[in-house]
């Protein structure tokens, strides 16, 4: 997985990188899924490791230099949040696509339209 990222880092070249944050349920249900934590420390791990050219050397032969210009990884979905960004416009195509995703959505508890809303909801007060 990191050697996909790692040339996803190097293709575009990015200076910020956003990911789920790996370790807490973002509606404080306890830990994460284990995929979710695997692809969040991944991502950390890729977005350093595509500056460092000795790690997969064979993306240099496919074009792909070392990029260290990840400045920033940033997690979303953190239980205590320092800062946020206004998704106001977003929201119900955000839960139009977690309805599209029925057979994995079945099985999570609450359902995307009434656990996430109250969640994005919070978010303005809490960040103030």
């Amino acid at each position: 997985m990191a050697d996909v990222i790692t040339t996803t880092v190097r293709d575009y070249d990015p200076v910020v990188r956003l990911v789920r944050q790996p370790t807490d349920h973002p509606f404080g249900e306890g830990p994460t899924e284990d995929d979710h934590r695997v692809v969040g420390l991944a991502t950390l791990d890729a977005s350093r490791d595509a500056g460092n050219r000795w790690i997969f050397p064979e993306l240099a032969d496919e074009g792909l230099e070392p990029w260290p210009g990840v400045r920033y990884v940033c997690f979303a979905g953190a239980l205590q949040p320092t800062c946020g960004v206004d998704v106001t416009g977003f929201v119900e195509r955000g839960i139009a696509f977690l309805r599209a995703r029925r057979a994995y959505m079945q099985g999570l508890v609450p359902a995307p339209s009434t656990g996430a809303v109250p969640v994005l909801e919070q978010r303005p007060a809490v960040l103030g």
